[in-house]
């Protein structure tokens, strides 16, 4: 029996080995490990304008003038999460009950900045709702992706 188990032991090291070394080679190999781009927040200068067909990553104080300027911050969050605090202003439209809000997302003005946000890293519903908000056609879109735990961090307002 010692023998079975050390046998397919050494079957499967070398055939790991093997499956590696190919696909390492390989052109089309799958890549493995996992690296997100660096996120880097848009250039005041980017915000100004027309219509995006990407959102932008924005960072707080972007955010908060923003949200000074008459766009619309959403939460993209549970309920439950919104009501336990959210940035002043802002509208809940949870990403993972989309359906549920589309009176709320056909509401949203096509002429303001829409800035969506949720917990913060490893959090992307905000970055997911922004998205799909610049898929329906919403011409200036941009995500918070440090969210509000950031915003917290920062000693900032949050409204129950």
């Amino acid at each position: 029996m010692k023998t079975l188990v050390r046998d397919l032991a050494q079957i499967f090291i070398i055939a790991s080995v093997l499956g590696l070394a190919a696909n390492a080679v390989n052109p089309r190999g799958v890549k493995i490990g996992f690296s997100r781009p660096q996120r880097t927040s848009a250039a005041d200068s980017s915000l100004i304008g027309g219509s995006f067909k990407e959102p932008f990553l924005v960072n707080r104080e972007q955010v908060r003038r923003m949200a000074e300027s008459g766009a619309v911050i959403i939460d993209a969050r549970s309920p439950e999460e919104f009501a336990a605090g959210h940035i002043p202003g802002a509208v809940n439209i949870y990403f993972e009950a989309l359906h549920e809000y589309v009176d709320v997302m056909e509401a949203l003005p096509r002429d303001r900045w829409l800035v969506c946000y949720c917990d913060g890293p490893p959090c992307d519903k905000g970055e997911m709702l922004a998205r799909e908000l610049v898929s329906q056609g919403f011409p200036r879109v941009a995500y918070y992706y440090e969210g509000l735990n950031d915003w917290k961090r920062a000693g900032l307002e949050v409204v129950r």
